[in-house]
């Protein structure tokens, strides 16, 4: 695989977080044109194509990768389909890998991540209660989200504010964050995302 090529999918990704869509377009363009391995490349591939609004395409590119690597593409590929409006394959899939137990070592945010997307709010509850000791930042982003997918705007929207006090890194990724998409007409979002995109990536 060329590094170069790599390089520039992540520095695509990277850009589209900071809204700089015609030079991360430019980017994707010069990874995609450079020998690449699928696998290596596919995350970076579809966090950019999400943000740039190409649903359809992280779809068709997701659901290649995870065909080769499950463990690798599972959430870019469920996030692909929740952003495409694939709700009910969506939820198939995180209910199989869950039964599986294919994602476990994940952690505890993840396993509630994929509950909260096949729609077992039970489940998700149960995760979360045994969540200890994480990192402050990661912790409350990852109940935020996971709160923002059950619809409870209020609860995400408060773990969303903890975790930007907290330190939270990349935050100008979090004010982009598809998992986040329900809230984007709540003006407390759309505060809290003016102010994580302040603080830079």
């Amino acid at each position: 695989m060329s590094e170069d090529a790599l390089f520039h999918m992540r520095h695509a990704l990277y850009l589209a977080w900071l809204d700089r869509f015609d030079e991360a377009a430019r980017a994707f363009d010069a990874g995609m044109s450079s020998p690449i391995h699928e696998i290596d490349a596919a995350p970076s591939a579809v966090g950019f194509l999400l943000l740039a609004g190409k649903a359809r395409h992280a779809v068709a590119k997701a659901r290649r990768a995870f065909a080769s690597d499950r463990r690798e593409m599972a959430v870019p590929y469920l996030r692909a389909l929740r952003a495409a409006g694939d709700l009910e394959d969506a939820a198939d899939i995180a209910a199989t890998l869950i039964e599986e137990a294919d994602v476990e070592e994940r952690g505890l945010l993840e396993l509630a991540w994929l509950y909260a997307v096949a729609g077992d709010t039970e489940r998700v509850r149960t995760a979360l209660e045994h969540v200890r000791n994480l990192e402050l930042p990661f912790a409350a982003y990852g109940r935020a989200r996971v709160h923002a997918l059950l619809g409870e705007a209020d609860t995400a929207l408060h773990w969303l504010g903890v975790a930007r006090d907290a330190g939270l890194r990349w935050p100008s990724r979090a004010a982009v964050d598809p998992d986040f998409s329900a809230l984007a007409e709540d003006p407390r979002y759309s505060a809290l995302r003016k102010s994580m995109l302040r603080r830079g990536p």
